[in-house]
């Protein structure tokens, strides 16, 4: 195991509000914290289609014997929302361990985590 899915929180981290996702103190290695990857975000997607067809027949005999009339009105109405929110981990490491009194102090990996991204997407 290259890392632990989470740190629970060393005693500078206590009061911390985000989850302490475990990585590589090398960040040059590409494995991503699947745990991370999971509460990441989500995507949500909506989709509307209405198709609507008229058709009118009228008989006009009462003007000409034999005149008839026949008319159709289509539509199609299509409309998709998808919306992603999504934001960056934050990444730890232990810095120190003291295996004397089993206390560990954790390094922050990554430069921006926890910006959140809210994408929107109307077509």
């Amino acid at each position: 195991m290259l890392f632990p899915a989470y740190f629970p929180a060393d005693s500078a981290n206590r009061d911390t509000k985000h989850i302490l996702f475990g990585a590589p103190a090398d960040q040059g290695v590409p494995y991503n914290n699947p745990y991370a990857l999971l509460l990441r975000g989500h995507k949500t997607s909506s989709e509307s289609r209405v198709l609507a067809q008229i058709e009118l027949n009228q008989g006009l005999n009462f003007i000409t014997n034999g005149l008839n009339f026949h008319g159709i009105f289509s539509t199609n109405r299509y409309s998709y929302f998808d919306s992603n929110l999504a934001y960056k981990p934050f990444y730890y490491n232990v810095g120190s361990y003291n295996k004397t009194n089993n206390t560990y102090t954790l390094t922050w990996l990554n430069q921006k985590p926890g910006s959140t991204s809210f994408l929107p997407r109307y077509v």
